[in-house]
């Protein structure tokens, strides 16, 4: 079942990520600065900015805003590896 479609203005402005869960066969959807800050939360500001190939020029973890922001500005992506038997 695909998510429905985003408004007009979020399909010119945000990129989404839609993640396959391994075991339930789940659709998650989720924009691009959610991912990043998922992986900072989870992991650290450093360990995530090394996970992620990004600066962080900040002593804390960027904000929501920061993080769509570079987004935005950067063109920053995520690239979905599946394991298995191709489909």
């Amino acid at each position: 079942m695909a998510p429905p479609p985003a408004p007009a203005a979020e399909r010119t402005s945000l990129l989404l990520l839609h993640v396959t869960g391994r075991r339930t066969g789940t659709v998650y959807s989720t924009t691009m600065a959610q991912a990043y800050q998922r992986l900072i939360d989870e992991v650290g500001v450093a360990n995530a900015a090394r996970r992620l190939g990004i600066r962080v020029n900040v002593d804390r973890a960027p904000t929501r805003d920061e993080l769509v922001d570079a987004v935005r500005r950067e063109h920053l992506s995520v690239v979905r590896l599946r394991t298995g038997d191709p489909e």
